[in-house]
C-alpha cells in the first residue's frame, strides 16, 4: 500500500520547525559556554531567543529553561517568558534562576496557577510582597511551605543577633566597626569583585546620607560646576594636562587632591569611573578620559568592560560614594563655603581697596592728576 505524499506546505513546516529547535539549541549551549558576557551579547541572545521560544517544541524549551537556570546573566525577559511556560519548562527557572526579582515573581504569579506558586514559595529567598502574594492564592500546601520557612528564618535571626552581640563586645570588633565601608582609601584598596559588590549594595540600599534641606543649595552648586567642568575634563584629558584633569574634578566634586590623584592612577579605573559619573558626564565623554587619562586605557580587556559599568552605573550610587569620600571629621568643619554663584555675585560687587595693589596706584596717580 502506497502512502499518500505530504503536502509541501507540511513538509516545509516541519523542517521550519527543526531549524528553530536546532539554532536555539546551539544558541543557548553558546551562551552558557562562555563565562561572561557584554551588554550586546545580551541582547543580541535575548531577541534571539524570545524570536524562536515560541515556535519550538516543549522538550527544547525544558532544555533551554534547564540550560539557562543558573545563569546570572541571563536576560530578564527571556527568563520571565519561560517562568509563565508550562510546569515542566518553568520548573529549573522558578527555582534556581538569581535573575528572578521580587517583580518578576509577582508578574509570574498573577500569570500561572498553584503549581508555579509552589515552587516560587520554595525558593531561597523570598520577599515580603512575593509572600503576602503567594498567600492571597489561598493555597494550603503553598501556605504550609511558607510557614516551614518561617521557623528557620527566627531561628537563623536568634542566633545571627547572639553572634552579633559576642562580636560587638571583643576589641577586634570594636575596630572593624570604626572602619566606614564607604571611606574612598578603603573603597581604594579593595579587589574589583568587593567594589562591584559594594556598588551593587548601593544601588539596592538606596543613598545612606539624605539630602536636608540646608544642603540643597549645595548639591545644586555641585551639579553647576559638574555641568561647567565637563567639557573642560574631557579637553585636558586630551591634552594630557593631569594637574588641571586633577584642579577640576576637585573643584567640581570639593575632594582633596590626593584621592583624585589616587583615582586617576587606580589600575582598574573604577575609581575614576565614579567620580566621571558623580560629574554627570556622557558616555561618550567618560570613554575618552578613561581611554586618555587612565592606565585601564591600555588594556582593552579592561576597558570595554569598565564602559559598560560606567553606562549601567546609577547616578545615584556615583553621588552617594563622592558625598561619603566628601565629608570630614567635625573638628575639621569650620563654615560651610558659598555657592559658586553666590562668590560671582560677591566678587562683582567688591570694592575698589580690594583691587590688586598695581591697580589702586594705578587709580590713585589718575585722580592726583585731576586734583592737580
Amino acid at each position: 500500500m502506497n502512502d499518500f505524499p505530504q503536502p509541501k506546505g507540511f513538509v516545509r513546516l516541519a523542517t521550519q520547525n527543526c531549524h528553530d529547535a536546532a539554532l536555539l539549541r546551539a544558541s543557548t549551549e553558546l551562551f552558557v559556554q562562555a563565562s561572561a558576557h557584554d551588554r550586546d551579547e545580551i541582547r543580541r541572545f535575548e531577541d534571539l531567543a524570545l524570536h524562536l521560544i515560541p515556535r519550538v517544541s516543549r522538550d527544547d524549551r525544558v532544555y533551554v529553561s534547564t540550560r539557562l537556570a543558573v545563569r546570572i546573566d541571563v536576560p530578564q525577559a527571556v527568563a520571565r517568558v519561560l517562568a509563565r511556560d508550562e510546569i515542566e519548562v518553568a520548573t529549573p527557572i522558578l527555582r534556581h534562576s538569581p535573575v528572578l526579582g521580587p517583580l518578576d515573581l509577582l508578574m509570574v504569579i498573577a500569570a500561572t496557577g498553584v503549581e508555579h506558586h509552589r515552587l516560587i514559595a520554595e525558593r531561597a529567598v523570598l520577599g515580603d510582597d512575593t509572600e503576602r502574594a503567594l498567600r492571597i492564592g489561598g493555597d494550603a500546601e503553598v501556605a504550609a511551605i511558607l510557614d516551614r520557612r518561617r521557623v528557620p528564618e527566627k531561628a537563623s535571626q536568634r542566633s545571627a543577633t547572639d553572634e552579633a552581640g559576642e562580636a560587638a563586645s571583643s576589641p577586634e570588633a570594636k575596630t572593624v566597626s570604626r572602619t566606614d565601608r564607604l571611606d574612598p582609601w578603603v573603597f581604594l584598596s579593595r579587589d574589583p569583585k568587593a567594589r562591584l559588590r559594594l556598588l551593587a549594595e548601593i544601588a539596592v540600599d538606596g543613598p545612606e546620607h539624605a539630602t536636608t534641606a540646608s544642603g540643597t543649595t549645595m548639591l545644586a552648586d555641585r551639579a553647576f560646576r559638574s555641568i561647567l567642568g565637563a567639557a573642560q575634563i574631557v579637553g585636558f584629558s586630551r591634552s594630557g594636562n593631569r594637574q588641571a584633569l586633577v584642579d577640576t574634578i576637585v573643584e567640581g566634586l570639593d575632594l582633596a587632591p590626593d584621592l583624585v590623584a589616587a583615582c586617576l592612577d587606580d589600575a582598574t579605573g573604577e575609581p575614576l569611573a565614579v567620580l566621571l559619573k558623580a560629574l554627570s558626564l556622557a558616555s561618550d565623554q567618560a570613554r575618552q578620559v578613561l581611554l586618555l587619562s587612565s592606565p585601564v586605557g591600555r588594556d582593552p580587556a579592561a576597558f570595554f568592560p569598565l564602559c559598560d559599568l560606567y553606562a549601567g552605573m546609577l547616578p545615584t550610587v556615583a553621588t552617594t560614594l563622592a558625598e561619603a569620600w566628601r565629608r570630614k571629621p567635625a573638628s575639621e568643619v569650620g563654615l560651610p563655603p558659598q555657592p559658586l554663584h553666590t562668590r560671582i555675585r560677591e566678587r562683582d560687587r567688591e570694592p575698589d581697596e580690594t583691587m590688586r595693589p598695581g591697580r589702586q596706584e594705578r587709580t590713585a596717580g589718575r585722580a592726583a592728576e585731576g586734583r592737580g
